[in-house]
């Protein structure tokens, strides 16, 4: 099999999550001598996929060290440093993702801030992914302007985040000697990735470890890029609602079938014209949040509240591996997939907890 008929086969066998067909067919490439750049590259994507990362590691190094200049290299391995804690080389390979196409430079005629000092400087930060990322990565800018008082440091947030933030603004017609990507900053700044330089939106910081009232959101948006594996059915967390709680749904963009099963449960459908500050009103009533890895997820964490995130075997790289814990939240605990596609033990855990 040549290279061409390779990469076309073990593409389809990844979009059917076929990772252990596509892994025995690059072996078999590697044994006939193909020991390429493309074949290590799928080779560490795949062992990624399935979670062993001690071997998704070695071929995206053997990529890189076959010569490899292709930013998509780059990006892919930035996914799998970064969800091992390794910081340094991962947010700096993480820069290629503009040229891979994964990542926008919004302001391409602005200088990007490179790390320089920003002493009396202007700097816009803008965010080029989404929503959520803005409520975790935000931090970043309140670091900088604690770091140079002197500068001016614009942020340019999502419309949609706006109520969130009323009083970050940006001017068009203003000469900035800077712009960068919000979450590029880490790659020049890793102090600001604690959680002590966050934004406060003034809500109520519900201490209290009683729970009565619970939020739940089982789905994000279908048109993410890895939806099929961080969300979950309606049927894969009915099991919750017979538990003696009084929940409240905080999915907007829920099917008919969906509500006819939350109104057997007596629990209302979150109306899909509410704004992110409608849903942050109802989260602030809440005692608890269990949410699978989208929005809702940085939104209840970033108002402090106790969150339980429930993510998939291999996790968006934000949430590391092994550890129940969030290096983002103090106000997180994790609740981890063992089986691909199979969220019941999941659901499980969840209610072991819930029943402590």
């Amino acid at each position: 099999m040549d290279i061409e008929n390779y990469i076309i086969n073990v593409n389809f066998l990844f979009e059917e999550r076929k990772y252990d067909d596509a892994i025995e067919l690059s072996r078999r490439m590697l044994e006939m001598g193909m020991d390429t750049i493309e074949v290590n590259t799928h080779l560490g994507i795949l062992y990624r996929y399935k979670g062993v990362y001690d071997k998704a590691e070695y071929h995206y190094r053997k990529a890189i060290a076959l010569g490899a200049r292709q930013p998509k290299v780059y990006w892919n391995t930035s996914l799998l440093l970064l969800l091992l804690k390794n910081f340094d080389e991962g947010f700096y390979f993480y820069e290629a993702g503009i040229a891979s196409g994964h990542r926008t430079n919004l302001h391409p005629k602005i200088s990007v801030w490179k790390g320089q000092d920003l002493t009396n400087k202007s700097l816009l930060v803008y965010n080029e992914q989404g929503l959520g990322d803005t409520l975790n990565f935000s931090r970043a800018v309140n670091f900088l302007r604690l770091k140079y008082p002197s500068a001016r440091i614009d942020f340019e947030v999502q419309s949609a985040l706006k109520v969130l933030f009323p009083k970050e603004t940006w001017n068009k017609k203003r000469k900035y000697d800077y712009a960068i990507p919000l979450i590029s900053i880490f790659n020049y700044e890793k102090e600001a990735m604690k959680e002590e330089y966050a934004f406060d939106f003034g809500f109520d910081k519900n201490t209290s470890d009683e729970i009565k009232k619970i939020g739940i959101c089982w789905k994000g948006n279908p048109k993410h890029f890895n939806d099929k594996n961080r969300s979950l059915s309606i049927d894969d967390v009915k099991p919750l609602f017979d538990l003696n709680y009084e929940f409240v749904s905080l999915v907007q963009n829920t099917e008919v079938d969906e509500e006819k099963i939350l109104r057997e449960y007596d629990i209302e459908p979150l109306t899909k014209k509410s704004s992110i500050k409608d849903t942050a009103k109802i989260i602030e009533e809440l005692d608890l949040i269990i949410t699978c890895d989208t929005m809702i997820a940085h939104l209840a964490a970033s108002m402090k509240k106790k969150t339980w995130i429930m993510i998939p075997t291999v996790p968006d790289w934000r949430w590391g591996i092994e550890t129940d814990k969030s290096y983002w939240y103090e106000s997180v605990k994790l609740f981890r997939q063992s089986k691909l596609d199979n969220w019941s033990m999941v659901i499980d855990d969840v209610k072991g907890e819930l029943k402590c």
